[in-house]
């Protein structure tokens, strides 16, 4: 089914009886003239099919009251999905004109994206793979594009292509499969055990660094940013509510000397560097690593923002696109709960999915539907991190408000810190969610904090 909410919202446009019939009977025309088959899923057909029957026969909208006697006629499981939309809507204010557009036309996407994914998976099958089509094998790039573009022609004749991928668009995506130009486009994290596995952060994704406090998240990001700029020419924007800029901008620093062109083993210690405890020789590698760093043309471009009061998600959103022509390839933001939320409810819980909710929405949507890679920390629970140190992993229980965070999310990855491990200068990581990969079971990163750097460990 589509996603529930959102389906809720529609049906509740529909058949919410506190709405006036003048909004009801808006609404219905309004669906009606975006209706795609299968827009609200299986049981939404069921009760497109009752408003309109309604409609034609006593003229006037619909409402719950009038549709409730009509469900036993309908299987048990479709009549809780049409009494949860009506506890839903119940539950909430009387959705307005543009609420019920905003739910019509997400599901519209949704539901085009859908079909698409399915014929992209079968067009990629025939491309590598190959078909039997009547007993004959079909294979290669020309059948597949052929497969392609007649099946897209098919999927808009159905239903409205407003938004949809257009047939350059689709012949793209094939020629970047052949070249391998998708991950060159990827934003690398900088290790190989992440890497190899995921290829790298992808516009749209929501990645979120799960580990309880003190594990590494921070410097997971750090790291993450400084591999981004300096090794692969990425544009970076920093949200950072867990320390001050001079902090952020100080552990860059630190990790920047580990650079090999500076031949400075072990690099700077950050309360060395803060405290003013360098030796002569230090004192100049210091400045030299701050120069390179601030002023090397061949690396990307970074802004460090403070998380102040006014950035929840929509306004972060915006304030990245009104870079205007600093295009943004990742935003990083440490960590997600402190990102204020977007409007005031009545518990924290609540605002804090909508966040994860906006933040999915930003990292699809930016930039005209091209994308970006959003990378956050995000707080393990403490029952979790007890499971954490018994079972040796993080699992998806263990972030906090897990539900919201494990369905936006793409992908999850987690830190686990302990005495043994710190004193062998290890982290142990993992991929507990990944949905254009495999899961990463365990792994271990070499972690010098004192000098804030996570790289590999060596063979």
């Amino acid at each position: 089914m589509a996603n529930k909410g959102m389906v809720a919202v529609a049906v509740g446009g529909l058949l919410d009886g506190r709405l006036s019939k003048e909004d009801r009977s808006f609404n219905l025309r309004y669906l009606q003239a975006k209706w795609v088959k299968g827009l609200l899923g299986n049981v939404g057909n069921w009760v497109w099919q009752q408003v309109v029957e309604y409609l034609n026969t006593y003229k006037e909208a619909m409402s719950f009251a009038e549709l409730r006697p009509m469900l036993d006629g309908i299987s048990e499981k479709d009549a809780e999905i049409v009494i949860y939309c009506e506890e839903y809507t119940q539950n909430e204010n009387p959705c307005t004109t543009s609420q019920f557009k905003h739910a019509v036309k997400y599901l519209e996407r949704e539901n085009n994206q859908e079909r698409f994914l399915n014929c992209l998976s079968r067009t990629m099958t025939i491309y590598q793979e190959g078909v039997k089509v009547r007993g004959k094998p079909v294979k290669g790039f020309v059948a597949a594009k052929k497969y392609l573009v007649e099946s897209l022609r098919k999927i808009e004749e159905k239903g409205s292509s407003d938004g949809f991928v257009n047939l350059r668009d689709v012949e793209e995506i094939l020629i970047e499969s052949e070249s391998g130009q998708v991950a060159r486009n990827n934003i690398l994290f900088g290790f190989d055990c992440i890497d190899e596995l995921t290829g790298g952060g992808q516009f749209g994704e929501l990645c979120l660094v799960e580990s309880f406090a003190n594990e590494g998240k921070s410097m997971f990001l750090v790291n993450v940013v400084w591999n981004a700029v300096v090794n692969h020419r990425k544009n970076v924007i920093v949200y950072n509510g867990e320390m001050t800029e001079k902090q952020y901008k100080r552990r860059l620093i630190c990790r920047h000397s580990h650079h090999p062109k500076f031949e400075l083993k072990g690099g700077l210690v950050y309360d060395d560097v803060k405290f003013g405890r360098l030796e002569a020789s230090e004192k100049a590698k210091l400045e030299e690593v701050a120069r390179d760093f601030s002023k090397n043309p061949d690396y990307g471009k970074l802004f460090i923002h403070g998380l102040n009061k006014e950035d929840n998600a929509v306004n972060i959103w915006q304030s990245v696109e009104a870079l205007g022509t600093l295009r943004a390839d990742m935003v990083a933001v440490d960590y997600l709960a402190l990102v204020p939320p977007y409007q005031k409810r009545h518990f924290r819980r609540e605002e804090l999915s909508e966040t994860i909710r906006m933040f999915k929405n930003f990292a699809q949507n930016a930039f005209s539907g091209e994308g970006i890679f959003l990378l956050c920390a995000y707080q393990a629970n403490r029952a979790g991190r007890e499971r954490a140190a018994e079972q040796g992993y993080y699992d998806l229980q263990s972030l906090e408000e897990s539900a919201e965070a494990e369905k936006a999310s793409d992908v999850i990855v987690w830190l686990l810190q302990t005495p043994e491990l710190e004193e062998q200068n290890e982290v142990k990581v993992g991929i507990s969610k990944s949905r254009d990969s495999a899961k990463l079971t365990e792994a271990y990163l070499y972690a010098e904090y004192a000098s804030c750097y996570l790289g590999n460990i060596s063979s």
